[in-house]
């Protein structure tokens, strides 16, 4: 029997690029939606219960760090956050790994910046993405404290913003570990080493939940102002030949912004405070816990949506106020 040329799904048909046995079920792979050694693409599979049809099929080289994706990847599953995948099936063959997982639908943010008429977080307000960011710090709790496992390698090809809820659902988890276990770097690329925290390019001293604490800040930061913190280096200034250097080029995101006059100062205060501190170059001066960071990043919130509610009524005020100075000849 030759392969598909297409597949049924909805009364679509879609052209399939090849088909790959998981266990007792035939995925039907459409799309592929990474261009790296870990292959990943967007699947169908009819035999499969409703809401396990669409799907993602990950097909990763068999070696240490596909392995660690695995054991993630079932620990998560016994979990149940929303930002947070779920493994379908997985099979270990002799060349590779493969993997189902239910299938997030959104855009990574590496790809989001070359459409900039999609989405919220293209326009770069400062108030949507801290608020998209809260939503990511609230999951990386959740995997800290109910998984007990670490990220590790938060970044924009990481991170998927979903269309209608916004959103941002954490992928690949290749370089995470468990929290109780000594922490494990595979080697990485350039891109990847300007989101780690500087700890995790050397042997400095480790605080877990600090790490993807600092790699999420980067990418806010990035969104935000269009470039990574400390001069472009991002987790490399805190390199201990480079921290002297580089510690001293930090820029408040108020200063870079391209939304710098459309938002209230007392907001970007608030703004500013958090990033410079989850983004210490060294982890005792971040946030000690989750916890502590999610309570500024809430009254942050707060604040945001104080000012969404009381901004109409001050805009009304404003047009009259103008309308009594014309009338008065001012």
């Amino acid at each position: 029997m030759g392969q598909r040329s297409t597949v049924r799904y909805r009364g679509k048909e879609y052209p399939v690029l090849k088909t790959n046995r998981i266990r007792d079920r035939t995925y039907f792979l459409i799309e592929r939606i990474a261009r790296t050694p870990r292959e990943r693409y967007k699947a169908l599979c009819p035999a499969a219960p409703p809401d396990e049809r669409k799907c993602g099929v990950l097909l990763f080289p068999r070696d240490q760090a596909s392995m660690q994706h695995i054991k993630v990847l079932r620990r998560l599953s016994q979990q149940t956050p929303s930002n947070l995948p779920r493994i379908i099936s997985y099979a270990e063959r002799r060349d590779d790994v493969a993997i189902a997982v239910n299938w997030v639908e959104g855009v990574s943010l590496d790809a989001y910046s070359l459409n900039a008429d999609e989405g919220v977080l293209t326009r770069r307000s400062p108030t949507n993405i801290m608020r998209c960011f809260t939503g990511l710090a609230l999951g990386l709790r959740q995997l800290h404290k109910r998984a007990g496992v670490i990220h590790g390698d938060l970044k924009p090809g990481n991170l998927v913003l979903t269309g209608k809820s916004q959103r941002l659902v954490m992928i690949d988890f290749g370089s995470a570990w468990m929290r109780m276990k000594t922490m494990h770097r595979q080697p990485s690329d350039g891109e990847t080493e300007a989101y780690a925290a500087p700890e995790q390019l050397f042997d400095g001293p480790c605080i877990y939940e600090a790490i993807d604490q600092f790699s999420a800040s980067v990418v806010a930061y990035e969104l935000m102002t269009g470039q990574l913190p400390y001069g472009g280096m991002g987790g490399r200034a805190g390199l201990p030949d480079k921290i002297e250097i580089y510690e001293k080029q930090w820029k408040p995101p108020s200063m870079l912004s391209p939304h710098r006059n459309d938002v209230p100062k007392r907001i970007w205060n608030r703004i500013d405070a958090i990033l410079k501190r989850a983004l210490s170059l060294n982890p005792e001066g971040r946030y000690p816990t989750d916890d502590a960071w999610l309570e500024d990043l809430h009254a942050l919130r707060s604040e945001i949506d104080r000012r969404a509610t009381t901004v109409p009524e001050n805009d009304w005020m404003l047009k009259g106020a103008r309308l009594l100075s014309r009338i008065m000849g001012r």
